[in-house]
């Protein structure tokens, strides 16, 4: 019987490893310089970007030391170029260990982020939304989806930060106003085809009646 206890401690243990591990998408794309990681799981290309059982060391109490993840994330702003002054934006998926409290309260949180843990090279600040979810795969929105589910966010953050700091002028991402462009062009496009198709059947009313005004100028 005795020996019945141990094995049921470490089935139990094992299940429960198990459950807790999760599959995220970890990547990173700067100006499209990742095509799969901003398809997200819509690109086939994808499945190559996902870690399983992943492990981070966002969140880690040592650096050093990846922790299993609690949540897959998913970050997405802009930084701009302290030499250039260039305007980039960055798509970047991870896994986290953090337990933060935004992340059980409301699962997004925007500002201003270091670059350390979503970019190589040299540190940037990214002012942006890193939105956290708990499913398999779940940090898999494409880009366009991404910006719209975000963008809401980001303009409530920055109407706080003026709110609370009349002085401080925080510019909005280009990269949050992606499908917002998107219907502007959709409707200019229409519109010049409703233009267009104006225009063709002016054309061929004129052409429907100029046989009758050549016949009338000959009589």
């Amino acid at each position: 019987m005795d020996f019945w206890i141990p094995l049921v401690v470490f089935m139990a243990f094992l299940i429960g490893e198990i459950a807790c591990q999760l599959n995220c998408l970890v990547c990173s794309s700067v100006n499209g310089s990742n095509p799969a990681c901003e398809n997200g799981v819509a690109d086939y290309n994808s499945k190559e970007l996902i870690q399983r059982n992943c492990r981070s060391t966002i969140g880690a109490v040592h650096p050093s030391t990846p922790l299993q993840a609690t949540a897959c994330i998913s970050l997405l702003g802009e930084y701009k170029d302290k030499n250039s002054n260039q305007v980039s934006y960055v798509v970047s998926r991870r896994c986290t260990a953090s337990s933060s409290a935004w992340m059980q309260a409301k699962n997004v949180n925007c500002g201003l982020m270091d670059s350390d843990d979503h970019l190589p090279g040299e540190r940037k600040f990214i002012t942006g939304c890193v939105e956290a979810c708990f499913e398999n795969e779940c940090n898999g929105k494409p880009l366009m989806k991404l910006s719209e589910r975000l963008r809401p966010n980001m303009k409530e953050f920055i109407e706080d930060s003026q709110r609370a700091d009349p002085g401080r002028k925080i510019r909005f991402p280009a990269v949050f106003a992606l499908e917002e462009n998107k219907r502007t062009m959709d409707g200019r496009i229409a519109h010049s085809i409703n233009d267009g198709s104006e225009l063709s059947t002016m054309f061929r009313g004129f052409l429907g009646i100029f046989p009758l005004i050549f016949v009338a100028f000959i009589l």
